[in-house]
């Protein structure tokens, strides 16, 4: 009798630690989708540089041009992968107006719960307007 007893504090008092203690989930970062860019005009080739200002477990960028589109995801439009940083580089290669979408992500491992932050911009891309000069002699 006396070892039920135990047995059943024993269970007991697992139950009551166990149910204490909340499983914090150290790798989670709440999304905060937050970024600068070095122009938001630039000629067709020059280079954009997107710099995180947020944070995140995981980022990606959609261009806005054909195939990086974030409002046809669901369609199959892919976005780019950035740095460990959340940082990203890349150049248009035509003239036009793009809607540049970042997106920071963040997973909860308890409940496999994904939360995403958007941030939107518009960018637009030039064609080179210089002339070549000829030199002669």
């Amino acid at each position: 009798m006396k070892r039920t007893y135990y047995y059943a504090i024993y269970i007991l008092l697992c139950c009551i630690i166990a149910s204490s203690c909340a499983f914090d989930d150290p790798a989670f970062i709440e999304p905060e989708s937050s970024f600068s860019l070095n122009k938001s005009t630039l000629e067709v080739f020059e280079i954009l540089t997107l710099t995180n200002e947020g944070q995140g477990q995981f980022y990606a960028v959609f261009t806005g041009d054909a195939g990086h589109k974030f409002a046809r995801r669901d369609s199959g439009d892919v976005g780019f992968k950035t740095d460990v940083n959340g940082n990203f580089t890349y150049s248009y290669s035509e003239a036009g107006t793009y809607t540049l979408t970042f997106v920071a992500t963040g997973y909860r491992l308890e409940s496999g719960e994904k939360i995403e932050q958007i941030s939107e911009t518009t960018i637009r891309s030039e064609e080179h307007t210089s002339e070549l000069q000829s030199h002669s002699e």
